[in-house]
């Protein structure tokens, strides 16, 4: 009989979405951390009660073995044989575990202790109101208050983050200031000692910049229909 409950059980645990079949499901549900309580039937192979005891390290929970047939536990969640699976709701888990314990103290009685702890645990939790998200740490309160507070946070952090990127941008332009100073002066200085080699830059051509001697200027071309000499 209670058998029959506790897999009538996992049929209604299944409806809502709140049980993985399968060896697949079961893995993504613990590497997510959504695994309550990972279920073995009673004729799993021993490989996957290797994989099972690592998958329930993995997502800190506890692994039982229920006391059916893989075949029995498919037939009960409407598909063929299945020797995993695992519930992600913790009130559902302590409801399997507390129906077995009933029938088998001696077996599932530590179990349920241990079950019943982490949610008194998660109750404590939610009564404190507080939880850590991206960005830090939000105190207890109403929700109203925590919103505040998010709304709070949120601000200061972009406001941080506006006078980092300022502070960034200044330093940016002032170092792009000084090396264009820098390039200026040794323009200058080229020029000054390009000047001072081809003898002064009293003969200079302003749209060129560059010193050019009178002398090697192009002579101009004579007009044409007369001589250059009147």
């Amino acid at each position: 009989m209670e058998e029959n409950n506790c897999l009538s059980l996992l049929g209604l645990a299944l409806r809502g979405r709140r049980l993985a079949v399968g060896a697949d499901s079961v893995t993504d549900a613990a590497r997510a951390g959504k695994a309550r309580l990972i279920i073995l039937s009673q004729d799993a192979s021993e490989r996957t009660r290797r994989n099972g005891i690592r998958l329930a390290e993995t997502a800190g929970c506890l692994m039982i073995t229920l006391p059916c047939s893989g075949e029995a536990l498919g037939h009960s969640l409407g598909g063929k044989s299945v020797s995993v699976a695992a519930l992600t709701d913790l009130g559902l888990a302590i409801a399997l575990v507390r129906r077995l314990a009933s029938a088998s103290p001696e077996a599932f009685g530590s179990a349920l202790e241990k079950l019943e702890i982490k949610s008194r645990r998660a109750a404590e939790r939610k009564r404190e109101g507080g939880h850590t998200g991206g960005r830090g740490k939000i105190a207890a309160g109403t929700p109203e208050k925590r919103k505040n507070q998010r709304k709070s946070h949120d601000q200061t952090h972009d406001d941080s983050h506006d006078k980092a990127r300022e502070k960034n941008h200044d330093q940016i332009r002032d170092k792009t200031r000084e090396n264009h100073h820098k390039d200026y002066k040794n323009h200058e200085n080229h020029e000054k000692n390009y000047h001072e080699k081809r003898g002064g830059t009293e003969r200079t051509r302003k749209w060129s910049g560059v010193t050019k001697s009178k002398s090697r200027a192009r002579p101009r071309p004579p007009k044409r229909g007369g001589s250059r000499n009147p």
